[in-house]
């Protein structure tokens, strides 16, 4: 897989944010979650069907290729990725990145 096209992830905790083609339900959000929460190292998985995107919270040495190898295996394509490090996003109040949820 081309490595320009998938970065790596060996600083530490990011965003990877994954754009897939062929979600057309619910059900596949789910059966792409179910698939990467078995990767190690995947913290929390969200996948939208209607806006095509997968985002994927993962911890160190985590690599987008091997996410989108995971997702192409599923039946999904996977057309480019972006990643971002946890250290650049709003930090929530117990000191992990703000997913826009709050139990206040």
């Amino acid at each position: 897989m081309n490595n320009n096209v998938f970065p790596g992830n060996a600083a530490g905790p990011a965003l990877i944010t994954l754009q897939v083609e062929g979600m057309s339900c619910t059900g596949c959000e789910q059966r792409i979650g179910n698939t990467l929460r078995r990767v190690e190292g995947v913290r929390e998985t969200t996948a939208d069907h209607t806006t095509g995107r997968v985002r994927v919270h993962v911890g160190p040495g985590v690599e987008a290729g091997v996410l989108a190898a995971k997702i192409t295996a599923a039946g999904y394509t996977v057309k480019g990725s972006e990643t971002e490090s946890d250290a650049g996003m709003k930090a929530g109040p117990d000191g992990e990145p703000d997913r826009g949820q709050r139990n206040d």
